[in-house]
């Protein structure tokens, strides 16, 4: 009966609005949220982590069978919808979100974290850039057509929310946990191609979500496993870590809590900021204006779990002022500990009134401005031609190079790091030696013995550990480990100086690597090892193409 509601109210929707948030000019919750009882409002605020099998569950402590488990909480808890986590494919993706449709008399908020598309929970799937690769590119238009482009493949598999773009500001080049997600440290630049990203995924119907608030982009600790602590002041929050969030306040449907202390903006010891009031509700809510969904970060990570019980995270997530409450540790408790605050008087209705009001919208907007997934997903559909077009394009439109390039031939390509062999040697014709990120003596020697036969030397960087995937998919979180050089690397760099030769870099790892280099050396920065990326470096050193990137970090 309330399927059938929903599908009406919807029918009665307006095609625009002049308001100053996507969600206020939606219309129609009202009458929904009167048709719910308490305990389905309460179901309504919190999101359950779907797993593709056992083992990924019991990665993160859940032992029951994790369909048997989603569908009870769909059942008994009346969830408000489902993360998809870890490993997936987009076909039994696609299926399964069929399928819990079928089951849950309201819809379902379907997430996934897809920062460089699909492929960051689906090995199969198309990898795109991801942000600070994009950071350097210059035409921003660029960026909004892969925020469709992603925007488009998620709506095919059936997921309506996308946690993504991540706009914190990486301004700590030993950053474990953003790095890479990061656009840049140029907030202004950060927020324009957030902006941008987040209008193309919001234009394929797909909720964007910016994160993670108030910004992670100054720590050099991880949030799954520790609680950092941001200790900046407030105007430097104010002119750096906050400029995106401002900037995407009034179009971006939900932002994400970040599980960090700032003391500057919450004094009390220790209080995270997605267990802040001052943080969520004041900052961001009340004097940054910012009247769409706010999400918690996943309360599995050890930033929480360690620090509170599932009740007390619950609690302190729903006072601070989030709207929904991602992957609890146990629903079926943290639901009860909200009645039990609403009959104590600690809760008041009418506040998850608001809450599920705006959750309520959501769903509404979702209906209202996307095309249902295909009952029968066509794979082949998921990555056209054209898709593949705009990877290429994506990278070889990033690529920066600082100083120019004088490499007379005979030229002899080092590897450092990576899997051999290296498509960017194949591309340039030219021979190569590999070397590891630590290598032996004797290994250098040959090295240095194969240069002095060459008349000029270009040097390249890979990931300096590419056999460390994360949950054995590809998406590996590239911390500085990944593109740090070893003493004997930066000795034998000192040796190529010393041979006077012509000589060159070539980046495929985090540009924050131009720390080891001087600053007049000649470097080209591809970012990343993806395929386009070394097609589009060695095109760029052969000269049949321009780079026209910009170096997104100082």
């Amino acid at each position: 009966m309330f399927r059938l509601f929903f599908f009406f109210v919807t029918m009665l929707l307006p095609l625009g609005s002049l308001l100053s948030h996507p969600l206020d000019s939606v219309t129609g919750a009202e009458d929904l949220l009167k048709a719910l009882s308490l305990d389905e409002k309460i179901g309504q605020l919190f999101i359950v982590g779907a797993y593709s099998n056992t083992e990924d569950a019991r990665l993160e402590g859940q032992t029951e069978d994790p369909k048997i488990y989603v569908e009870r909480m769909i059942a008994k808890a009346h969830i408000g919808g489902a993360i998809f986590k870890m490993r997936w494919d987009p076909k039994s993706l696609h299926d399964y979100i069929q399928e819990l449709g079928k089951q849950s008399a309201i819809p379902l908020l379907t997430l996934q974290d897809l920062e460089w598309g699909l492929n960051q929970r689906h090995a199969t799937a198309l990898r795109f850039p991801r942000n600070m690769t994009l950071g350097a590119i210059q035409d921003e238009s660029l960026i909004y057509e892969l925020g469709r482009e992603i925007g488009r493949e998620a709506r095919l598999v059936g997921i309506n929310c996308n946690l993504a773009p991540c706009v914190d500001v990486n301004s700590n080049p030993q950053n474990p946990v953003i790095g890479d997600r990061s656009f840049g440290d140029n907030p202004e630049k950060v927020a324009r191609r957030g902006c941008a990203f987040a209008r193309g995924l919001q234009e394929e119907g797909v909720a964007a979500c910016a994160k993670h608030f108030p910004g992670h982009g100054d720590t050099a600790q991880d949030s799954h496993s520790h609680l950092p602590t941001i200790s900046r002041t407030y105007e430097e929050l104010k002119t750096c870590d906050l400029v995106p969030f401002q900037a995407l306040s009034e179009e971006v449907m939900m932002m994400m809590t970040a599980h960090i202390v700032v003391p500057t903006l919450d004094p009390q010891p220790g209080q995270p900021a997605t267990f802040s009031r001052k943080i969520t509700h004041n900052l961001l809510k009340k004097e940054m204006g910012f009247s769409g969904l706010v999400i918690s970060d996943d309360l599995l990570m050890k930033a929480i779990s360690e620090r509170a019980t599932p009740e007390e995270a619950a609690l302190g997530t729903f006072q601070a002022g989030c709207d929904l409450i991602l992957s609890s540790r146990d629903i079926e408790r943290e639901i009860q500990s909200i009645k039990d605050a609403v009959k104590g008087g600690t809760i008041r209705e009418a506040d998850i009134n608001a809450k599920v009001l705006k959750i309520l919208k959501l769903k509404l907007w979702i209906r209202q401005n996307r095309d249902p997934a295909p009952e029968v997903l066509d794979e082949a559909s998921l990555f056209p031609e054209k898709a593949k077009i705009l990877k290429a394009n994506l990278y070889s439109s990033a690529i920066t190079v600082k100083n120019k390039f004088n490499l007379p031939a005979p030229t002899l390509i080092i590897q450092i790091g990576g899997t051999q062999p290296a498509l960017f040697c194949d591309e340039m014709h030219l021979p190569s030696i590999f070397l590891n990120p630590e290598p032996t003596p004797q290994e250098l020697g040959e090295a240095l013995s194969a240069i002095s036969k060459a008349s000029s030397v270009l040097i390249t960087f890979f990931d300096m550990r590419p056999k460390s995937n994360a949950w054995g998919v590809n998406i590996t979180r590239r911390a500085t480990d990944a593109w740090t050089l070893k003493k004997p690397i930066l000795d034998f760099l000192q040796e190529v100086r010393a041979t006077k030769k012509p000589y060159g870099f070539v980046s495929f790892v985090s540009p924050y690597i131009k720390q080891f280099l001087h600053d007049d050396e000649p470097i080209c920065f591809a970012f990343e090892d993806d395929p386009d990326a070394q097609k589009a470096a060695a095109h760029v050193i052969l000269g049949t193409i321009k780079a026209e990137g910009e170096l997104p970090i100082r």
